[in-house]
This record gives structure tokens, sequence and C-alpha cells, in this order.
């Protein structure tokens, strides 16, 4: 067998394989052999055509697009336009645009063109910011192959889609949507529980979105180009890895609100100290409260996401048993001076607002004299400070489902201490001072890794009162 006819072998051999083989893996290597054989017959014209039309792998396809760009791009013209106004996976655009970008920019030009017009005309957008949904699609389809243009769900600017969407931080308000428009602009973007590390530069392209999603991703930074977002209002961010907001959004006027829990964020980020003082300070200050206390607030609002409950929304006093159903809110009270009297958190994870990490706050909110009810439900607190024993007024202290793992001698100090509630930690010894607070009417220590308890975990003084008249009336 002479050398070409041995060749020849080889290349059906290789396309052989391509066609029948099951293993997808080696096809593709088989593909790659076939490209780097660099032969421009139409035998191999005529496989790479037919991998386009009828391949059910869309990697497949793609890379015999690749092939066909980089081999037979004179003979192939009309086969590109098929694929331009035919398929809907963008690993394959992806891999025409990316193999004509160098060769024959003019070309390259209007297939973007045709792309482009292809997304507005699926999406119902202007041109423009569908450049940001073709950048965003070929970065995701790194880690998805199967994906195709026509993929996001959407919402209409009709009335009743419009009304759901503008109520601010609804939960139902993106049950099903992707993003939002109205008359060819995007107003709301979802990018949630993404696996994003990134996001595209030509987000600055939307520039009338108002209401953006970015939680539950794993986003170290945002690009500079999100400056042109004037009109964003609202931006989740919850629930990701940075460590500051990042200094892009310090210049969108309109910012109105950020949230930051799930994140690295404490007092050591300027960028968050610098948003809390321009957009969120103002108000507790207006209250009569010191500028102290007014950043701590700023802060758990920073990280909560949202305001405070007003007191006509809130039972009084406060019920924690009715509070800790309400996870994505959190509430104080202060007296005529502007003292801060009364603080509850509950930064429970649920998903949506993240978990509000609060320990780094808590010498500053042990800082708070005149405090009467402290109410701390899972916000990652993993210690208590010392400090606390300076809260001469604490009356209700409950620090429920946290990371404590000591309770502070301090804490005996507390001589109007009426109840204390540090369930759910990972407290390991009890406490004797206990039975001596005198104050106490009520203390709750279950769920904790306790061994041997010197005293009971829990302590109910006007259910054993009340138990006692029973006792009495019955004899």
């Amino acid at each position: 067998m002479n050398v070409s006819s041995k060749y020849n072998l080889d290349i059906n051999r290789l396309i052989t394989i391509i066609e029948h083989h099951e293993d997808t893996n080696f096809r593709l290597e088989s593909l790659s052999l076939l490209e780097g054989l660099r032969r421009s017959d139409e035998e191999i014209f005529n496989l790479l055509e037919n991998l386009i039309l009828s391949d059910e792998e869309i990697i497949i396809r793609a890379k015999a697009a690749e092939i066909l760009v980089k081999i037979y791009l004179k003979s192939s013209v009309n086969l590109i336009d098929w694929i331009f106004n035919n398929e809907t996976a963008v690993l394959v655009f992806k891999s025409i645009l990316n193999a004509l970008k160098e060769r024959m920019p003019q070309y390259y030009g209007e297939l973007e063109r045709r792309l482009l017009e292809k997304y507005s005309k699926i999406h119902h957008l202007v041109v423009e910011e569908c450049v940001f949904f073709r950048d965003l699609d070929f970065m995701i389809s790194k880690t998805s192959e199967s994906l195709e243009i026509n993929w996001p769900f959407r919402g209409d600017g009709i009335p009743e889609q419009r009304e759901m969407l503008e109520r601010e931080l609804s939960r139902s308000a993106w049950d099903g949507f992707m993003f939002y428009q109205v008359n060819g602009h995007v107003k709301n973007l979802n990018l949630s529980n993404s696996e994003l590390d990134e996001i595209p530069e030509s987000i600055g392209n939307l520039g009338r979105l108002k209401d953006l999603r970015l939680h539950d991703n794993k986003l170290e930074s945002l690009p500079s180009n999100m400056e042109h977002l004037k009109q964003l209002k609202i931006l989740q961010l919850h629930n990701n890895r940075f460590k500051d907001i990042p200094g892009v959004l310090l210049s969108l006027k309109k910012l109105a609100r950020i949230t930051l829990g799930g994140n690295q964020i404490g007092l050591k980020s300027k960028n968050a100290r610098v948003f809390i003082q321009q957009k969120l300070v103002g108000k507790y200050l207006s209250e009569g409260i010191d500028s102290n206390s007014a950043e701590v607030l700023g802060f758990i609002e920073l990280l909560k996401g949202s305001p405070p409950l007003k007191t006509d929304d809130l039972e009084y006093p406060f019920d924690p048993d009715w509070f800790h159903e309400m996870d994505r809110y959190w509430y104080y009270n202060t007296d005529r001076q502007g003292h801060i009297t009364e603080l509850a958190v509950y930064g429970l994870y649920t998903g949506f607002l993240g978990s509000a990490d609060l320990g780094f706050l808590m010498k500053h909110i042990c800082s708070f004299a005149y405090l009467e009810g402290l109410y701390l439900y899972e916000c990652n607190i993993e210690k208590i400070p010392t400090s606390i024993g300076k809260l001469r007024f604490l009356k209700n202290l409950y620090l429920v489902k946290n990371k404590i793992k000591k309770i502070p001698s301090s804490l005996k100090s507390l001589k109007q201490l009426e109840e204390l509630n540090l369930s759910h930690n990972l407290i390991t010894k009890m406490p004797r001072f206990l039975k001596d607070m005198k104050a106490i009417r009520y203390y709750y220590l279950g769920y904790n890794p306790i061994r041997n308890p010197s005293m009971p975990l829990d302590f109910d003084k006007e259910y054993l009162e009340s138990l006692e008249d029973s006792i009495v009336e019955n004899e």
C-alpha cells in the first residue's frame, strides 16, 4: 500500500469515528486531528456540513463550524448564512465568530451584527442592550455547552407584570423571569444563583436598569462600566465573596439599597462605610441618635438589605417568638432622647436575603448604654464581649442560633436581666452564677453541647409560680 492510500485510509477511519462513535470526547479529538491535517477536499467539507446541519451534540457542531471557517471559508458562506438563520446554540456562534475575528474582521462585524439582531428579535430588546446578553451567553457557554440564545425567561411591559415587578424586593416578582423589559429596555435583571465569578463589562449598556440581582454567586468585584447604570436603585449582592462595596457603586447617585449579607464586609470595609455615611446614616441622625450608633444601624441595614420595621408594624412590647418568623426584617426602638433601647435582628439564611453577620458589630452594640432588649437570631455571633456587663438597663437578652462557645462572667453584672435565651449555640459549660441572678425570671440554654449540667437548662419562674398556685388550689 503506497503512502497516499494509507493516508486516505487514516482519514476515512477518522471520518468513521466522527460520524459513528458514541464517545463525544473521542469524536472531538478526532475532529481536532482532522483539522490538523489541513486537507481541503470535498469529502471532509461534506462531513463538516453534515455535522453542522444534523448532529445532536452542540459541542460537535461548534467544532465542525470552527474548522469549516478556518479551512473552507470561501466555500462556506452559504452554510454560515444558514447557521445564522437557523442555529440557536450559543457555542456554535461563538466558535464561528472567534475563528473569524482575526482572519476577516469585516465579515466578523457583519455576522456579529446579524447575531445581535437575532437576539433583539428573540428578546424584544434594542440592539445595544443585546450586546450584554450576547457577552453573558458567550461567558456562560464556557461551562454550559448546551446554552441556547433563547434561554432567558422574559417579562414584558404589560400592566400586570409591571405592577408586580415594581414591588421592590418582592419574592414573587422574579418567579419565572430572568429579566423584565419595557419598550425594548431592561428594567430589572436577575442573575442570581448562576455560579458567576465575573460580569461582562457590557452591563454598562443597560442604561435604564433599575433593579439588579447578583446574589448567590462567586463575585469578588464588579466591572467599571457599571458607572453607566445611572438609573440603578436596588442592587442585591448577598452571598458572594466581596470584602467591600466595589468603588464603582459610590458614583451611582440613585442607588439607594444594596444587600451585602453573606459577604466578608466589616468595619475595615472603607467603601461600605462611605456608602453608609452617604445613603443611610442621615435618617438615624435625624431621630437624635448619636453618630456611632447611627453607623451601626447603617451597617445592619446594609447587611439586611432593608430598612427597619416601623413601630406601627410591630406588636409591642416586643415578642421574640413572633419576630423570628420575620426573617427579612429588623427592628430598633429609641427613647425620647434618641438612645437605642431595643434592637432585634433575625439573620436566618433563606437563600433570599442571605445571612446577616453581626459578629464584628457586637462590641459596638454593647456600647448602647440604654439598651433594654437585645434579640439577635442566627447572626453568626461567635463571642459575647465582656463589655456586655456594662448594659445596666438590659432586661431581655436573646442570642439564639449563633456560634457562641462561652458565656462571659461579666453577664452577672446585669442586675436587671429578666430573660436570657442562649439556645442553639456551641456552649459547653453551664455558668453557676445564673442561680444568683435575682432578677432572672426566665432562661433557656437548650440545644447546646453541655454535658452534665450543674443546673436545669431551662427555667421559667412565671410557669413555676402558676404551677404552685394550681397545686395550692387543688389542695
